[in-house]
């Protein structure tokens, strides 16, 4: 169980996502506003984390985010990368399908160590600077299966929407968490539904 204080609510997000869908360059376009293209060669097997504040509701928030740095290219994961995590950003690459639909395999693997009723769930579809592969139904149906309506498209390469959907995030486990039992259901209205796009990614034409 995640620890509060009474002066700075402190929370523990997770990057899951198949390898190349730009988790870590996600990471430190949150950590260093700058990008830098996942590579095997670049990027090295651990675990990388960065501490981001905001204010909600006027009161100042903490939260560690922490990236595989290239640990799931190995399936090196352990239940210490999910202890004490609050909640999960699942990453898929919106112009790849497969890195979508791996997106159930990431739950099945983070159930074994999280409580499913306890935990929260945001879907972001990276590289929204490409074309989108993925019908937005489909999204749509994963953010409702996921029980969770924090649904985003985002861009790491040009910054779009990365700060914006992690902040979502953690306003979403702060009013869920703070002050409240672990166990409570509440969701804030205005949180509700959010599919938050760039600018529309176009799904590729089946012609030519």
């Amino acid at each position: 169980m995640a620890s509060y204080n009474i002066l700075t609510p402190e929370y523990k997000i997770i990057l899951l996502g198949e390898p190349g869908v730009g988790k870590t360059s996600f990471f430190f376009r949150v950590r260093d506003e700058v990008f830098l293209a996942e590579s095997p060669t670049t990027v090295c097997t651990g675990v990388e984390h960065l501490e981001h504040r905001i204010v909600i509701d006027g009161q100042e928030v903490k939260t560690n985010v922490f990236d595989t740095a290239g640990g799931e290219r190995f399936r090196t994961l352990t239940s210490n990368y999910f202890t004490n995590a609050d909640a999960a950003i699942l990453m898929y690459s919106i112009e790849d399908q497969y890195s979508f639909e791996r997106i159930e395999d990431e739950i099945e693997n983070a159930l074994q160590f999280v409580d499913p009723e306890d935990f929260v769930w945001a879907l972001i579809g990276n590289k929204a600077d490409l074309h989108l592969e993925i019908e937005e139904s489909s999204i749509k149906a994963k953010g409702k299966h996921l029980g969770t309506p924090l649904l985003y498209y985002t861009s790491a390469k040009s910054g779009a929407n990365v700060k914006e959907s992690l902040d979502a995030v953690v306003k979403y486990v702060h009013r869920k968490r703070a002050g409240t039992p672990r166990k409570y259901s509440g969701v804030d209205s205005d949180l509700l539904p959010i599919i938050s796009t760039v600018s529309t990614p176009k799904m590729k034409s089946g012609c030519c």
